[in-house]
């Protein structure tokens, strides 16, 4: 992996030192932080490397958004540019779809899992973007119909129709109660249930959240999921229970 410089103070207007943060190479024409290939941490992308990140967030399993230095994901607005500003620099290509399905996957990623809307129709059920919403109904981009956003049901006039409320009300009373049973434990970015058949405590949900199967914890990175206020999470566990099988 290169040797990446840290850009210089954006006070400074010399352009010598700035850096991509992802392949290292000097970025020319950087001046100030106000260049629009500065992230908000202080660090350079060429809009080449950018857009390489992006198609491989649109491979990522669970979905991955670009981010840099672990900050927060690169809003989505800016894709647009990175994909016109990276055909500039090297004739690297994002098309429109790439674009389109980043910004709707990076939307849904970030969205809790009770905020998020679908298409009511079976057949097409696509992710209902934020930006597609009024106050009582979403627009499927895809096959060009309203959902209802409280009961989930075809856009419509009036109230809703309260047996289908009901009848979604106690669907989710008998599924957190089922998950109370058998032990599963909601993603704490999206809420989703989830069940561990077998490995450690430490869970991907397929948001991309990393958390705690045992106390729900949201975790950072891979390597962090283990609390010292538990022994069970801690590798003294192991030694303990050998000295116990030693007595």
């Amino acid at each position: 992996m290169a040797d990446v410089r840290q850009p210089q103070d954006p006070t400074d207007d010399g352009q010598d030192d700035w850096a991509c943060i992802a392949c290292g190479d000097k970025v020319p024409g950087v001046k100030t932080d106000e260049d629009e290939r500065v992230m908000s941490c202080g660090h350079v992308y060429y809009w080449l490397c950018f857009a390489r990140n992006v198609k491989s967030a649109l491979r990522s399993l669970p979905f991955r958004p670009v981010r840099c230095c672990g900050q927060d994901p690169v809003p989505s607005f800016s894709i647009w540019l990175v994909q016109r500003r990276a055909k500039e620099e090297a004739g690297f290509t994002l098309s429109d779809a790439e674009v389109n399905r980043y910004i709707l996957r990076n939307d849904e990623a970030a969205s809790g899992s009770l905020s998020r809307v679908y298409c009511h129709r079976p057949e097409c059920n696509a992710y209902i973007h934020t930006e597609d919403r009024t106050d009582t109904a979403g627009w499927c981009w895809i096959c060009e119909v309203n959902t209802c956003l409280t009961c989930r049901e075809a856009a419509h006039t009036g109230a809703c129709d309260e047996e289908v409320l009901q009848r979604s009300k106690e669907a989710d009373e008998t599924l957190l109660r089922l998950a109370q049973e058998k032990g599963w434990t909601q993603c704490p970015a999206c809420n989703a249930m989830t069940e561990r058949i077998d490995g450690c405590n430490f869970m991907t949900c397929h948001c991309g959240q990393y958390f705690c199967y045992k106390c729900g914890i949201p975790e950072e990175d891979e390597g962090e999921h283990f609390h010292e206020s538990d022994d069970e999470y801690g590798p003294e566990s192991d030694e303990e229970d050998d000295e116990d099988d030693e007595d």
